[in-house]
């Protein structure tokens, strides 16, 4: 290509680049619905019936027309008739051949067409339509990445050859085939020494997910790493249907934000059937809450739409892409650093080199094991994966094609690759729908190899972890702060100034050696903690990560699991962000003996010369660990319970549950040691000594013990007393306090719907329609958490339903709640502060249902600024329109109303008659037991006396 091309290229670039920062760009509509209503004929099509690609050589003059229609609506880009051109379609109807003829002769049209209408007061451009083809690496398989990347990279080469301004890769379904266009343009780009702008636009089912599986989110985190000109969505559904997916990806792209939405769904007939004015008006309106940057139409749209777009998008802003966004890795799913309590906790029992039993799990090819010991981590509590394939004796990249396919399809959860080859790092990433993080990469033998990994970040999308570890032999090791901190520098130098890596994307792993090898190792893990503290300063984008286990080598197993945690609670302390482990084993620091803690503090801070000794004598005559039930035999059954739950462990509950039922009432068990534990654990978490697996391990005890004690609640014949709809908010990854709620309620008599945890808002509504609980309950713990809520209450309200909301979590006020929930929600709205709290508000609602007492004002805490019958009905104190004069009795009218024990009838032999009717409500009295009105006595002109 001649350098004047090249410089043309640049220059259209550069406008278009201008442009979308001053007006949100018009796309064209549809290009086969629109050719439906120009009564082609089978000879138009030459034999290749529905093929309308081939038009662009059959029948040139009508494809022509289509783009100058589109141009005069006021379209900005029209895209080529090329979605089908490439060569895994026309095969099959034997034009494999043609695939350059018919993207060329696609492109020059639409140049010429553009040509026509462009004006350097409004130049038009042409984007060459890459479709989605009719295969499926992810989802389906059946065509290897190597092939899918060539099959689009000879479209790509004829789609730049035809002149394109910018190449649109649309309609994608299947996040790896994405990656594989990615790979394509890169070749095509290094061919013809120039880069045309690309925009991907991905189509979504109508619960916000591709066919592979990611919602928006996951979705964005996966494709971040490309320089994408856009990224939105197309064709599923109508405008009104992409509402939450565009709001969720404006919140968190820096790239510009596109939609080509239906102009609706298809009736019976195939037919499309929203007008221009509507489908136009959605857009702007989704434009002017500044969502958008590119906006046209799909299947069903035609030239009125795209012109009632354009007059409608004339006067406002585009959306302002993100400069920073969050931290984010992911599988199928996201994970945000921001959504959880670092740190980041990776499961290191898949590892060929640090676990003998995967090692030999591997070797016996017993796949489905090895895909069991990954779920069981994840179930422990890890949020990804750490996985190592290397052994000597196998054929490691061989391995990682067999075993990552079964691990990708089996988790959802993001994997760490921990490998020193190249190839089986570049061939994970292949098979990954998300972005992964490349862990063992140094500079042990110079900067050629990592220079290679950044060059798979850049193409695949991966963060990198980079040991500090260099090429100098005669100094060794690092075991000092000062020397880890030197090459740490270096290697973020070499990253982000020689390879063009973000600082985000690099994971400093500051090394932990064994503490028990004496000499210069005896004060190493001080140094790393130091270093820890000092990266976390020094690199405030990157994160950091260290292998807890290797500090605690060649001491006896017992030690080695105090030694584990007890340097655990100190790194996260220093500033660690993510650390791999294994999740199944974890020792709780909170419930270490102070004397072992000792042991181990002397031996990480080097405090004496006889520390490991010390440390090893101590714990060499400890037998193995006693099972729960042997230490606790003699234990109170009360304490007992107390213990199970504080520490998490679910073997002997049942046992424990049982001894309690014979001197105690389950509601006696769940207000007692259940609650008083979970206290406890709340209270050790927000200290730190605690980390959310360990929290999370507790409430999964508690759940069981309820479950134990399920036939005795039953046996009490607990008055039903209706339906909850629970769930954790989208974003939001903590599930304590929900089922803390969960277990409160369904302890109460209600039955309880759990959606679980990261729910987002449209499976709330189609939840909540389909179950019509009385009451909606969610949860979070985040400040983000916060917003989704917001959303979840407005999408409740557009589908019409109105039952009463109960909030609770640690970022939620009731301030909040009046703020921006109560406005938007039909129905009644309540802030709960803790459990116990929605379980009281959600009892005086249902006796208010009940009792139908509607002028009474009550005490249950809500949101203020909306009147509640519910919480009228609910209290005991005067309203505020009350005329007597008499101050409430402090006994009977405490400021703070306490909870009370049970909720059972209690009957009292006798009690004073005067010191009742001193402090009776008389509003409750007439209005109750006299079944007066008090409008009705007020109108009259009647004082209470008389009745």
């Amino acid at each position: 290509m001649s350098f004047f091309r090249r410089e043309n290229k640049l220059r259209i670039e550069e406008k278009l680049k201008k442009i979308i920062n001053e007006k949100v760009l018009v796309l064209d509509g549809a290009m086969g619905t629109y050719l439906s209503g120009f009564n082609l004929k089978a000879e138009d099509f030459k034999g290749f019936d529905g093929l309308n690609e081939y038009l662009s050589i059959s029948k040139p003059e009508i494809i022509k027309q289509v783009h100058l229609d589109y141009l005069k609506a006021g379209a900005d880009i029209i895209e080529t008739n090329t979605f089908g051109a490439n060569g895994i379609i026309l095969k099959e109807y034997g034009l494999e051949d043609k695939v350059k003829e018919l993207n060329i002769a696609s492109v020059k049209l639409a140049k010429d067409a553009a040509l026509e209408y462009s004006s350097e007061e409004h130049p038009r451009f042409v984007a060459g339509s890459i479709g989605p083809t009719t295969k499926s690496l992810f989802v389906t398989g059946g065509i290897s990445f190597e092939e899918f990347s060539d099959i689009y990279f000879e479209q790509i080469s004829a789609l730049i050859e035809g002149g394109a301004d910018l190449l649109m890769i649309e309609t994608a379904h299947d996040i790896l085939n994405i990656k594989a266009a990615f790979a394509a343009a890169i070749r095509a780009f290094k061919k013809y020494s120039l880069e045309l702008p690309i925009i991907v636009s991905v189509t979504m089912d109508n619960k916000n997910a591709m066919l592979s599986g990611q919602a928006v989110e996951a979705m964005y985190v996966s494709l971040e790493h490309f320089p994408l000109f856009a990224l939105g969505f197309n064709c599923s559904t109508g405008p009104k249907d992409m509402a939450l997916r565009l709001e969720s990806l404006s919140k968190i792209s820096k790239f510009p934000v596109f939609v080509m939405p239906n102009a609706g769904l298809p009736d019976e007939n195939g037919a499309y059937n929203e007008s221009p004015e509507e489908f136009s008006g959605t857009l702007s309106a989704y434009a002017s809450k500044k969502y958008l940057n590119i906006a046209g139409g799909c299947c069903g749209t035609g030239p009125e739409h795209i012109k009632a777009l354009s007059e409608k998008l004339k006067n406002i802003k585009p959306r302002e892409p993100l400069k920073e966004t969050s931290w984010a890795i992911s599988g199928i799913e996201p994970l945000f650093y921001d959504e959880i309590e670092p740190p980041i906790l990776a499961g290191e029992r898949n590892n060929s080199i640090g676990s003998k039993k995967f090692r030999d799990i591997v070797s016996a090819g017993n796949w489905d094991e090895a895909v069991g010991l990954a779920k069981a981590q994840i179930k422990a509590g890890a949020h990804m994966l750490d996985i190592c394939l290397s052994n000597p004796e196998r054929n490691e990249l061989e391995d990682a094609r067999i075993f990552l396919p079964k691990i990708f399809h089996s988790l959802r959860a993001p994997i760490m690759i921990d490998t020193t080859d190249i190839k089986v790092m570049e061939e994970a990433l292949k098979m990954a729908p998300g972005k992964c993080v490349l862990n063992s990469v140094n500079f042990e033998f110079g900067d050629k190899k990592p220079a290679q990994v950044a060059q798979l970040m850049k193409l695949y999308g991966a963060k990198a972890v980079f040991g500090v570890i260099d090429e100098n032999k005669e100094r060794g090791l690092p075991l000092t702060c000062e020397r880890k901190m030197l090459v740490a520098k270096r290697g973020y130098k070499f990253f982000t100034e020689e390879c063009d890596i973000s600082g985000g994307d690099i994971i400093f792993d500051a090394l932990v050696f064994p503490v028990a090898v004496g000499e210069d190792y005896n004060r190493s893990a001080q140094e790393t903690l130091k270093a820890i503290t000092q990266m976390k300063k020094e690199f405030p984008l990157s994160k950091t990560v260290l292998g807890i286990s290797n500090v605690s080598f060649g001491l006896p197993p017992k030690g080695r699991e105090i030694l584990n945690s007890v340097f655990l609670h100190h790194a996260v302390k220093a500033g660690l962000d993510m650390a791999i482990v294994n999740t199944q084993k974890l020792k709780r620091y909170a419930l270490i003996k102070k004397e072992e803690i000792k042991f181990a503090e002397d031996l990480i801070f080097a405090a004496n010369p006889d520390a490991v000794k010390v440390f090893a004598d101590y714990f060499r005559g400890k037998k193995t660990e006693v099972s729960i039930s042997d230490v606790l035999e003699n234990i109170e059954p009360e304490e007992k319970l107390y213990r199970h739950i504080l520490e998490g462990i679910k073997s002997g509950i049942e046992s424990a549950i049982s001894e309690l039922l014979k001197k105690k009432r389950p509601m006696d068990i769940i207000n007692g040691p259940v609650l008083k534990a979970m206290g406890e654990v709340g209270k050790l978490f927000a200290k730190g000594d605690l980390i959310v697996t360990e929290v999370l391990q507790s409430a999964e005890t508690v759940k069981k013990a309820v479950e134990a004690l399920a036939p005795a609640l039953k046996s009490m014949n607990i008055p039903k007393r209706g339906k909850i709809l629970l769930a954790t908010v989208k974003g939001d990854v903590h599930d304590i306090g929900k089922n803390l709620v969960s277990i409160i309620f369904e302890s109460n008599g209600f039955e309880v719907i759990d959606l679980g945890v990261k729910v987002p808002p449209e499976i709330i509504v189609e939840n909540a329609l389909k179950e019509n609980p009385d009451f909606i309950g969610l949860s979070g713990l985040l400040v983000r958490s916060t917003e989704q809520m917001t959303i979840t209450a407005r999408e409740l309200a557009k589908a019409d339903i109105s039952k009463p909301l109960l909030l609770g979590g640690a970022a939620l006020t009731g301030k909040f709640v009046d703020s921006n929930i109560v406005p938007i929600y039909k129905g009644e709205v309540f802030y709960s502060s803790d459990a116990m709290d929605g379980l009281n508000t959600a009892l005086k609602i249902r006796v208010s249902a009940t009792t139908a007492m509607s002028d009474m004002e009550g005490r249950g805490e809500r949101a203020e600024g909306k009147a509640s019958v519910a919480r009228q009905a609910a209290g005991c104190s005067l309203p505020a329109t009350a005329t007597s004069t008499r101050k409430p009795n402090k006994k009977y009218f405490p400021d703070e109303i306490p909870v009370p024990g049970d909720l059972d009838r209690h009957f009292f032999d006798s009690y004073c008659l005067n010191e009742l009717f001193n402090n009776l409500n008389e509003d409750v009295f007439y209005s109750r037991f006299l079944k007066l009105k008090k409008k009705r006595y007020e109108k009259d002109g009647r004082n209470k006396e008389k009745y």
